[in-house]
């Protein structure tokens, strides 16, 4: 896919913190599946909505990858906000979903839908490679959503 058409604005963020953040997710989510510990992911799932709500200031795990960031003495590299947001979006409901399941005793559904996030949050943090651009793609190729 050559020509991936993301939502784009004109606003920048630091791709390393994205990262950093993502790699936050990917520990967050599999501690909370293998203790069964869906209050984290609600928390998780809070830090989602603030960040899609595009109120990153706020997000406790931006946060976290700032301070990381600045210990680990990571560089800037500019990426666009907009679809960091679009994949925060999708990132609450999945954060939302997994919790219900797991306070609610569906473990296998949790694993299934948490594995789905873990693979999307490893992705973004060992390579960079966000999904949510890819789905963001495609819904505007079935024309399910506007480009």
């Amino acid at each position: 896919m050559t020509d991936i058409t993301c939502p784009v604005s004109n606003e920048k963020l630091n791709e390393n913190h994205a990262r950093i953040v993502a790699a936050l997710v990917f520990i967050n989510t599999t501690i909370a599946l293998l203790t069964g510990a869906w209050w984290l992911l609600l928390i998780q799932g809070l830090d989602f909505t603030i960040r899609a709500a595009n109120k990153r200031e706020y997000s406790p795990f931006r946060f976290l990858a700032v301070q990381l960031g600045g210990l680990f003495k990571v560089g800037y590299k500019a990426t666009d906000v907009a679809p960091k947001r679009f994949a925060a979006g999708v990132g609450v409901v999945f954060s939302f979903t997994i919790a219900a399941l797991l306070l609610f005793h569906q473990p296998i559904a949790a694993y299934g839908v948490g594995g789905v996030l873990l693979v999307c949050a490893f992705l973004e943090s060992a390579f960079a490679f966000c999904v949510g651009c890819i789905v963001y793609h495609l819904l505007v190729k079935a024309s399910l959503i506007p480009a």
